[in-house]
């Protein structure tokens, strides 16, 4: 963080004020893009209706993070096309992330379709602007006569902004009403981001909740970084049921039976889906005869969000044991396979799209004669993107 150096009894001039601000708020900026990342993201901005209901929705006090130039317009009388004070780049060629914020609630009006059968939605939705405001007429020093001072610049009365808001602004956007079922939600405006849709039908005269929806994909920050570092933050991670276990010394009391895991504290955490399929076998591990046995187990998972699922199958067998022929499959496809033997590995990434479920299987064959004695644990990892 950079910090304007002055001295005792140094003229000041205001470029030493401009510029501290100007490096604050770098600070500031480079800050929240290593916690969020450098994506527009919205916090609080909850939609509701007012109560009592009537045609109006509100929408709460809360903040936009956008990735933007430093300064593209004059700030004071700092140039945009300067360089930042200590750097070799202009202030409208560097980006950092920026914070808009609105502090109080804000009130749209909306109005039912004039036909019957006819609906109609409305989008509101954010952007981040820089705004000069809280314009004054500013004491000027007049080297003539300093006990009367200039008022604005050149004595000219002038009134000049005093301060440099970065706001979220916030926009109701009315879409073209149409037959209930066919009507289209408007286009986002160019540089905001959808927040929520609003549908109304003809002959409404109120908006309740189940007319508010939020706007597909709309950036909202679902977690708080104190509720993730204290556990409290959550997200819901799909059921894993597991089948066709071997349950001799395995640990799984009941074939098919349910394994329980932890949540994720966040909706991009990778999450260790958990270990399944261990052929343990009684007798000091030792399976005897072969018989050319098929041992194999699978895990049914629904990823929470399109992600790679890591899947790892560990063998370690005796020293008198053949190799083993293993598979890893995703719903009936192998993915893999490998004589493992000794202590080896077989690993697969796959692909996976959010919503779509997947049989993760393994399976193994003993040889056709002889004894074996082999311990063989699966493991998947799921990783968002």
């Amino acid at each position: 963080m950079d910090r304007i150096i002055e001295y005792p009894m140094e003229q000041i001039v205001v470029d030493d004020f401009l510029n501290q601000r100007v490096a604050d708020m770098i600070a500031l900026g480079k800050l929240i893009s290593a916690l969020l990342g450098t994506q527009t993201a919205v916090e609080g901005l909850a939609c509701t209706p007012t109560s009592p209901a009537s045609m109006n929705v509100l929408v709460a006090p809360g903040q936009i993070f956008f990735l933007e130039a430093v300064d593209t317009t004059t700030y004071g009388d700092l140039s945009p096309t300067a360089n930042i004070f200590g750097h070799n780049i202009a202030a409208n060629a560097a980006t950092i992330m920026k914070q808009g914020l609105i502090l109080s609630e804000t009130t749209f009006a909306l109005s039912a379709p004039s036909t019957s059968g006819d609906s109609v939605n409305y989008l509101i939705s954010a952007e981040y602007q820089d705004v000069d405001t809280q314009n004054v007429v500013l004491n000027y020093y007049n080297a003539s006569n300093p006990g009367q001072p200039f008022q604005g610049p050149n004595n000219s009365g002038t009134a000049q902004p005093t301060l440099r808001q970065g706001k979220c602004v916030l926009t109701l956007t009315a879409g073209t009403a149409a037959a209930t079922g066919t009507q289209q939600t408007p286009a986002v405006p160019s540089g905001n981001v959808g927040l929520y849709v609003i549908t109304v039908e003809y002959g409404q005269t109120s908006i309740t909740s189940s007319n508010i929806s939020v706007y597909p994909g709309a950036p909202f920050l679902s977690q708080k970084l104190f509720g993730l570092m204290n556990g409290s933050g959550t997200v819901d991670v799909p059921a894993l049921t597991a089948s066709g276990l071997i349950t001799a010394n395995d640990g799984i009391n009941v074939a098919g039976g349910t394994l329980t895991i932890p949540n994720a504290t966040a909706s991009n955490q990778p999450v260790a889906l958990g270990q399944f399929a261990a052929p343990v076998f009684a007798d000091n591990y030792v399976n005897s005869p072969a018989n050319s046995t098929v041992y194999s187990a699978s895990l049914s998972i629904t990823p929470p969000s399109n992600g790679t699922f890591l899947i790892f199958a560990n063998l370690n067998s005796g020293a008198n044991t053949s190799a083993l022929p293993t598979t890893l499959s995703v719903n009936g496809a192998s993915q893999a396979t490998s004589n493992l033997i000794g202590n080896a590995t077989l690993f697969v990434s796959y692909d996976a799209t959010s919503g779509t479920a997947y049989t993760v299987e393994y399976s193994t064959t003993t040889p056709s004669t002889g004894s074996v004695a082999f311990v063989l644990y699966v493991a998947v990892i799921f990783i968002p993107n």
